[in-house]
């Protein structure tokens, strides 16, 4: 059997019994081992029935034929396409032998991806995407991929910093369990003693984790690195995607936690980050993914009237900035911050902080207020065009299936 028909049972196989496992968890004496494309063991916590299998390979194409089987006792599946195929290695892993267009998707595998404009390091940086991030891959070229992400932004990543994925394998992403990071910074360790460090990770990061230790997860990493997370800052990644509402006073909570974080063009990290970059991060952990840009954002959610010396604003509203249209030059979008009450917003500008439009609060900025364009409400906005709910969204509905 030539490496192309191994590749092909692998998928096939696993992808039938994944298909067939959800409607038969009441059999409680029998096990399957599914095998994802990169040859990785998924065993879902349930023991589930295997479905019998035929396999024939005429003139070199591989048929598959399954049959329910209710007396069954334990089927080690392994065991059995090993007996019939001696040369199907399962725990070897398959990714170099998969065709490129099958690969295309990837999980950002660095705790924060560098997006630049075209495949060179010394190009413009026109966003990031953290850890876990989920994107779809449309080319390769000389190591680097042309990936677009969540919210449709599209850029170029060098290769170490995605681990690559075929549909079946996104498929898979939602029989693992995955922790959020909520903290600013943190670090994978080697060990429990905190002897070694595997990588940095920082807020927004998507980690597999593999097992409930004393004062620790262990976790997988997306390109099979293993390591160790102190608990504290990790939650269930499911908590945040299943929101059902914003709560604003967690979100200024959260804003203010970035505090004297540096400003970095097409930063989106607590590392460093940009204006519109800490809008959208800060809403996506309401669970709500926005547009990246600020001039992208700025057309999207209720338009707020601002009242009499900006009193109608609330905790959440993005307010917006730039230069205003005259009659020889169009409107320029060039900043966004967001409102966290008493005539106060908070901001990346050099570094993040709070600034007023209020002239008379110590921190007035009369910069701001002269270029101040206007403000978009996106708490009553939910699901409508540039302001989706992770859940509902093209590639992060791939954790949630």
């Amino acid at each position: 059997m030539n490496i192309r028909s191994l590749v092909i049972l692998n998928i096939l196989v696993g992808f039938i019994l994944f298909s067939c496992a959800n409607n038969l968890d009441s059999k409680k004496n029998q096990i399957i081992i599914i095998v994802d494309s990169i040859g990785n063991k998924v065993i879902p916590d349930k023991r589930l029935a295997v479905w019998n299998y035929e396999i024939s390979d005429t003139n070199g194409v591989l048929h598959l034929k399954i049959e329910s089987d209710q007396k069954s006792g334990i089927v080690l599946l392994e065991k059995e396409l090993k007996a019939k195929f001696p040369e199907l290695k399962l725990k070897t892993s398959l990714l170099s032998y998969l065709n490129k267009r099958e690969e295309s998707y990837g999980l950002i595998n660095i705790s924060a991806g560098n997006i630049r404009k075209s495949p060179k390091h010394n190009s413009e940086l026109v966003t990031q995407e953290l850890m876990g991030a989920p994107v779809k891959v449309l080319k390769e070229e000389d190591g680097w991929y042309l990936i677009q992400s969540p919210n449709g932004y599209i850029g170029w990543i060098d290769g170490p910093g995605i681990s690559l994925r075929n549909e079946f394998a996104m498929n898979n992403l939602s029989l693992l369990t995955f922790g959020l990071f909520t903290k600013q910074f943190g670090l994978v360790y080697r060990t429990t003693k905190k002897e070694e460090i595997v990588s940095d990770i920082v807020l927004g990061n998507i980690i597999k984790v593999t097992e409930n230790l004393s004062g620790f997860y262990a976790v997988e990493l997306p390109d099979g690195r293993k390591g160790f997370i102190e608990k504290d800052g990790i939650v269930n990644l499911k908590l945040i995607f299943n929101q059902t509402k914003i709560d604003t006073n967690e979100l200024v909570r959260l804003a203010k936690t970035f505090m004297g974080v540096s400003y970095m063009w097409g930063g989106k990290s607590s590392k460093a980050i940009d204006c519109s970059g800490f809008t959208s991060l800060l809403y996506f952990f309401s669970g709500i993914i926005l547009q990246r840009d600020a001039s992208q954002q700025i057309n999207h959610g209720e338009l707020v009237d601002p009242g009499d010396n900006f009193s109608n604003f609330k905790a959440g509203d993005l307010l917006f900035f730039g230069r205003k249209a005259t009659n020889e030059t169009p409107e320029r979008v060039i900043h966004v911050g967001i409102c966290i009450g008493n005539d106060d917003f908070i901001h990346s500008s050099g570094f993040v902080r709070i600034s007023s439009l209020n002239s008379e609060n110590p921190n007035f900025d009369s910069g701001y207020k002269a270029s101040f364009l206007r403000a978009r409400r996106i708490i009553n906005s939910i699901g409508t065009e540039g302001i989706q709910k992770i859940e509902e969204n093209e590639l992060y509905k791939y954790f949630c299936k």
